[in-house]
């Protein structure tokens, strides 16, 4: 049986790292972003699933890595899931901004009801 070399443990440690500063990446986000090849990138993250180090997810066609250490629950999972895509991360950011704008003027309408004389003589 051959040890690991210095080489191996660097490189997981690497793969390690990242998945645990970009929880829910999926296996080809990670190898484009570490510039490692895909067998590589597939080697030690089955090492660090078998050790327990990483947990795997699949949602609709990906399966996303999330580090053990962090305790991230399923649900939280599914939100970072969506948010890692483009499309949805833009409909969700665009639908906040419009409730931000719509809770705005609810609060400029409700000032100037508050302070409207017309108003408190009908009321």
């Amino acid at each position: 049986m051959q040890k690991k070399g210095k080489s191996d443990l660097e490189t997981r440690d690497i793969i390690y790292y990242f998945i645990y500063k970009h929880p829910g990446l999926h296996l080809r986000e990670i190898f484009r972003k570490l510039n490692l090849s895909e067998g590589t990138i597939r080697y030690h993250i089955k090492y660090l699933t078998k050790s327990k180090l990483v947990t795997k997810k699949i949602e609709d066609r990906y399966t996303r890595f999330y580090p053990v250490a962090d305790n991230i629950e399923d649900v939280d999972k599914t939100i970072i899931h969506f948010f890692r895509k483009e499309a949805t991360r833009n409909i969700i950011l665009l639908l906040l901004t419009y409730l931000l704008r719509m809770l705005k003027l609810a609060g400029i309408l409700f000032r100037f009801l508050s302070t409207s004389r017309l108003i408190r003589m009908i009321l």
